[in-house]
């Protein structure tokens, strides 16, 4: 496990802050609550110049799959032929408290990854959202979805990488961590060894800016509160008691930081993520990068200093910070998709 850590700061970025730091409570608001189950949205019609998009509904989850318009379309449940270059796919999950759809700043930077990282597709998933479906109802969805993806990408020859930021990141961890200890249980019992089935197409996991623990206790968090532009304590604990919709908050479906990780190393699937210290979920994501590191788990980390939440899903608006964030997140998963070449 290998953690690149930056201090810079530009004078846009300071401003920005400073700036944006009075307004914390419209910045996160959640909007008018969607019905119930996974809502079909509309992609940024800005995209399409640059994507081919399709849409598709799988266990009655809708998603949509981005892919690079200097490569022709690609259906998943179409088998590669075995000359071509393997496809790599990451399913995305987009932050939004648990409670909103993906925000333009989200489709942009699916697009953008999409587009500068060869051979591979983005398919954002539509997940059911608070408080209408809180944890309880969308997580089974997930996991099943989970075993669908995993099965199909098996099928197809792809390799799969989920993916996510703020309360999406917390998905692209939580649900694989779940459904990947439910495998590994299954195949004890029998005896089994899933290997020699095919394996497990899920080589990474990607977080920027994670939700890793609904239970908001760590003791740096009133520390950073100082200083996050974006996000407030109550605003975290309200969101936590929002998506548990009963379940405990420390029941590690909800709380990724405190199940048990070693199952990532079994598998061998590596962990990449992006904090900044300007954000109080970012404390959380220190111990779990720690303990990662702990358990043998590979992958690779960007900790930038004076950085807030998810900054790197602000490049388009030109800040230095934010497109190096996303010139890394973009390097990361192109030696993922070599193999996890460099990565340790």
């Amino acid at each position: 496990m290998h953690t690149t850590h930056l201090d810079s700061r530009s004078w846009a970025t300071t401003l920005l802050q400073f700036l944006i730091r009075p307004f914390r409570p419209l910045l996160v608001k959640p909007g008018k609550p969607l019905p119930s189950g996974s809502p079909r949205i509309t992609p940024l019609s800005k995209i399409r110049s640059r994507c081919h998009i399709e849409e598709k509904q799988i266990n009655g989850i809708w998603t949509y799959t981005l892919s690079a318009k200097k490569s022709p379309p690609q259906d998943q449940n179409t088998k590669q032929d075995e000359n071509s270059p393997k496809t790599d796919r990451i399913y995305y999950f987009a932050g939004g408290a648990f409670q909103m759809p993906p925000s333009p700043q989200h489709w942009t930077f699916c697009a953008e990854i999409c587009n500068r990282c060869t051979n591979t597709n983005v398919t954002v998933v539509s997940y059911p959202l608070a408080p209408n479906n809180p944890a309880p109802d969308s997580f089974p969805k997930l996991v099943e979805l989970f075993h669908s993806l995993m099965h199909m990408a098996k099928e197809s020859g792809e390799t799969a990488t989920f993916m996510g930021d703020s309360a999406g990141g917390n998905l692209a961890l939580s649900v694989p961590l779940y459904a990947l200890s439910q495998v590994q249980q299954r195949y004890r019992l029998r005896g089994g060894d899933e290997e020699r089935e095919g394996g497990i197409p899920l080589t990474s996991i990607f977080l920027i800016s994670p939700t890793l623990s609904l239970l908001n206790t760590n003791p740096q968090i009133p520390v950073t509160a100082k200083h996050d532009p974006v996000l407030t304590i109550p605003y975290i604990n309200s969101v936590a008691e929002t998506w548990a919709g009963g379940w405990a908050l420390g029941d590690p479906r909800l709380s990724p930081l405190v199940a048990d990780i070693s199952v990532l190393k079994n598998y061998g699937v590596r962990v990449y993520g992006v904090t900044g210290s300007y954000d109080i979920l970012a404390p959380d994501a220190e111990v779990f990068r720690e303990r990662c590191e702990k358990e043998g788990v590979e992958g690779q980390w960007l900790s930038w200093e004076r950085q807030m939440h998810c900054f790197p899903l602000a490049w388009g608006y030109g800040f230095k910070e934010s497109r190096r964030g996303l010139e890394w997140v973009v390097e990361m998963l192109r030696r993922e998709a070599e193999g996890g070449n460099e990565v340790s």
